[in-house]
Formats: structure tokens, sequence, C-alpha cells
């Protein structure tokens, strides 16, 4: 089963690369993750793009409205998983994150969802 990172992208250049990095580490080789950065030449956007060119599993595309909601919608649009994964450029992601909801998620009905993070916090 793939899973889409779906990732709203603003001002988020103090914290974008340490979330990248642990969704990059996660043990799940069915994934992707799709970025809607509001500005691909401010600093998030260029952080984003320095990811995407890495990483295949990693596309950028572009919000021009900044509404986080326009963002996830859009991310949606261009992703290709069967499960959505909810996510900010603003949480680090656990190794095993989606070795355990995927597993979960196999073995319960059809209508139920998860949600689970770890914030981090820039100035610390």
């Amino acid at each position: 089963m793939k899973v889409s990172f779906i990732i709203p992208v603003l001002n988020e250049e103090k914290t974008l690369a340490s979330t990248l990095d642990s969704l990059v580490a996660v043990d799940y080789p069915n994934k992707e993750i799709i970025l809607a950065v509001c500005d691909l030449n401010g600093v998030s956007g260029k952080i984003a793009e320095s990811y995407a060119k890495k990483y295949p599993f990693i596309k950028t595309v572009n919000n021009i409205t900044g509404n986080t909601a326009i963002g996830r919608n859009i991310c949606i649009e261009h992703s290709s998983g069967e499960l959505l994964m909810n996510y900010s450029g603003h949480v680090l992601a656990e190794r095993n994150l989606l070795s355990l909801l995927v597993g979960k998620l196999k073995s319960m009905p059809d209508d139920v969802a998860s949600v689970g993070c770890s914030n981090i916090f820039p100035d610390k």
C-alpha cells in the first residue's frame, strides 16, 4: 500500500529539513512526499526543491495562495498513494511510523483513520 505524505509549506525554513530527514528515514519503502510550497523561490521552497532533486519520491508543487487547506488539496491532487498522511513541515516522524500505522489500518474497517505526530521546536 502506497502512502502519500501531504504537506503544505509556508515559512517552514527552521524545521523543514529536519522534517524531511525524518520522513526520508521512515522504514516504509512505498511512500511519497508531496510538498505544496507557497514560495518556491523562498528559503522553504529552496529547501523543498533540494530534497526533491535528491529523492525521487519527493515532489514539490506550487501553492500560490499560501492557504493551508488549499495546499493540502493541491497535494491530494498530485498524490498517487492509497493512503494519505496529513503532515506538517514542523513535525518529526518516528522511523517505524508507517509500518505500524499501515499494519494497524489493514486490520481495521475501511472507515478508520489515525493521527499521530511529535512536534519539534526550532528554538530549542
